[in-house]
């Protein structure tokens, strides 16, 4: 079973990637992943993030009933993942665990991203009991505890490592293969705008732990959202255009059930849809869906809002 699902994934990978080359309008296959948004509130206020300085859209928390539509449809769309976060810190929401339990029973698998200062002992407990996280990361923004602090308002450094190696240590203790454990740290580009690189002294906090993967990421505006502020280091060379594939390949669904334009767009730019009154396929082929994908084929990114200003557009 396992060996035909594998190759059934490559076979709709390998159908998103010929869509997107050939710049379809109208595509013949679900959206490879989803972006699902527990909720959009956060407990922080990061300086690298929109929460900074506070979101200018309605705060809520996903309802289980919506949820649970959702799931029942991707049931059968042999979708490659949900990732359980867009906006906002996920463990906030009551029922997180409640909704990846669901998605385990539909065998849809679940990626989580989190800040990791709400990672109680009973949490990371719950979590990992679950067994429904095809993948964890953590997101911790700072290889230092000052500059960590600075960027991340509100966290603790040593509250939030003790928090991370709690739930790596359950995981080694009880010899679980999944989740897979990503550490992520956000960092300025090098100056040759080569990928940034996570020292050994912050990789040496998690000797012995099963971190899967150190992942350093550049910063980003948020289509356009940021602007370059204090310790915030970003720069768009444009250099050559690359339509984004995100139109092609996922849908991100906020807290209450609107197709956002995509996982960055937490602002609510661009509306593609809304989840309560369609079905996934209508969003995803949904008349502003295609006039999205149109306008990025054909290099008019200028005429959408979310994408003007975009630093993602440009390799």
């Amino acid at each position: 079973m396992r060996i035909i699902t594998k190759y059934q994934m490559k076979y709709l990978w390998h159908r998103y990637k010929v869509a997107y080359r050939k710049r379809l309008i109208e595509l013949p296959y679900s959206p490879r992943e989803l972006w699902i948004e527990p909720t959009n509130h956060c407990n922080l206020r990061c300086v690298m993030c929109p929460h900074g300085n506070g979101l200018h859209v309605q705060k809520g928390y996903m309802d289980m009933g919506l949820y649970s539509k959702i799931i029942d449809e991707l049931r059968d769309l042999k979708i490659h993942r949900i990732n359980l976060f867009l906006g906002g810190e996920s463990l906030l929401h009551k029922n997180l665990v409640e909704m990846i339990t669901m998605a385990r029973d539909s065998r849809i698998p679940v990626r989580l991203h989190t800040n990791a200062t709400l990672i109680t002992k009973d949490m990371a407990t719950r979590l990992l009991e679950s067994q429904g996280l095809e993948e964890i990361s953590f997101s911790f923004d700072g290889e230092e505890k000052d500059y960590y602090e600075r960027m991340r308002v509100h966290a603790n450094f040593e509250k939030t490592l003790a928090n991370i190696r709690y739930f790596l240590e359950v995981k080694k203790s009880r010899s679980l293969r999944r989740p897979r454990v990503l550490v992520q740290v956000i960092k300025e580009r090098k100056a040759d705008r080569g990928t940034p690189v996570i020292s050994d002294n912050f990789k040496a906090l998690f000797a012995g732990l099963p971190v899967d993967k150190f992942h350093p990421i550049c910063f980003h505006n948020f289509g356009g959202t940021l602007e370059v502020t204090g310790d915030v280091k970003y720069e768009v060379v444009k250099k050559e255009y690359k339509p984004c594939h995100q139109p092609w390949r996922s849908m991100s669904v906020a807290w209450d059930g609107e197709v956002v334009g995509c996982c960055l767009d937490m602002e609510k730019k661009l509306i593609l849809g809304d989840l309560r009154t369609q079905g996934v396929l209508e969003g995803w082929n949904g008349k502003p869906a295609k006039e999205l994908r149109r306008a990025l084929a054909e290099g008019r990114y200028r005429d959408v809002e979310l994408c003007r200003e975009c630093d993602q557009l440009w390799i």
